[in-house]
């Protein structure tokens, strides 16, 4: 994580140690736009831990929904991974598509088109609170002293890789930055699945992990 201002430098500063390219060369409103879709892929790619929160919520018993307003936190359905009700031990099933919400006689969740509580529990009067893991995306467009909520070191070598694969002819220099990358990418993926950390113990081996991250 680091300031906007920080990880255009960043970006110039690596873009300029390949042979016969200059950082003078590189315009600043190119390579923010270059950061802001680099955080736009790696965000929906998957839960980064550090980049990933568990809140409890309390439910207001009547509409399925949050009391809290969650706004500012979660702004997709996309964006929560699990949720579990009260201390039970798996998180939360989506509510099948083609069933009609009426009949519904288990726990489950459902999307909703609301800013302030993007989701429905069920059975509505469902009442006490729910532990949520979810993401929050950043606002965009960005300004020069907005934190880019992201891994510095990957967005700066992704941001380079689209500005090199868009703007240079050289297959050798692309196929460098896309090493880079990658390289990059898979070691912060290796330590996201290292041990087969998780949050919680369950107690079935049955998981009901809606969102495919």
């Amino acid at each position: 994580m680091a300031k906007l201002s920080v990880i255009i430098t960043r970006v110039q500063e690596l873009l300029g140690l390949s042979a016969g390219l200059s950082t003078q060369t590189y315009a600043q409103p190119k390579i923010v736009q270059y950061v802001q879709l680099a955080y736009a892929d790696l965000f929906i790619k998957r839960f980064w831990d550090d980049y990933s929160s568990v809140s409890t919520f309390t439910l207001d018993g009547t509409t399925g929904k949050t009391v809290e307003d969650l706004t500012d936190l979660i702004k997709s359905v996309n964006d929560i991974q699990y949720i579990w009700y009260q201390d039970y031990n798996n998180p939360l099933p989506k509510a099948p598509n083609n069933r009609p919400l009426v009949n519904l006689n288990v726990a489950c969740f459902t999307p909703y088109r609301d800013v302030t509580c993007p989701f429905r529990i069920y059975p509505l009067n469902a009442s006490d609170v729910i532990h949520v893991r979810y993401r929050t995306k950043d606002t965009l467009p960005y300004s020069e002293n907005d934190e880019v909520n992201m891994h510095e070191e990957l967005i700066v070598r992704r941001a380079a890789m689209m500005y090199v694969m868009n703007d240079a002819a050289n297959q050798t220099l692309i196929q460098l930055f896309t090493s880079l990358y990658n390289e990059h990418l898979m070691q912060l993926e290796r330590l996201e699945m290292k041990d087969n950390r998780s949050l919680y113990s369950y107690s079935s081996q049955n998981v009901t992990e809606w969102h495919d991250a």
